[in-house]
């Protein structure tokens, strides 16, 4: 996994390179935009963001089609931190409300 807590993972976020490093995987390059999207999750873990508040966020602009880019841009970056990105353990879903960064005491990521 990438961390053992909140703190863990931002040590683990070279923001500068957009750099992840993952203790078995080594270094994982991420966007500029994925890298802000799991530091703004990380930043406020257990707090659920809807697509409005992440685009707003993240300095976007709303649209229908920028609504459909979180949701590929969440893939994105559980296909780089989540053990099965089918069923995400970290980065997960709130059905008609939005997505939530779960970081508990045993988390391994």
């Amino acid at each position: 996994g990438l961390v053992g807590s909140e703190m863990c993972i931002r040590d683990r976020l070279d923001s500068k390179k957009c750099l992840l490093t993952h203790s078995t995987l080594g270094y994982i390059e991420m966007t500029n935009t994925e890298f802000r999207l799991l530091e703004l999750f990380v930043s406020h873990p257990n707090i659920i963001f809807s697509r409005d508040a992440l685009l707003e966020k993240l300095g976007l602009e709303s649209s229908t089609l920028m609504m459909r880019n979180i949701d590929v841009l969440i893939l994105r970056v559980r296909r780089k931190i989540e053990p099965n990105p089918s069923r995400p353990k970290y980065l997960q879903t709130r059905r008609n409300r939005g997505y939530i960064f779960c970081l508990n005491n045993d988390s391994d990521i």
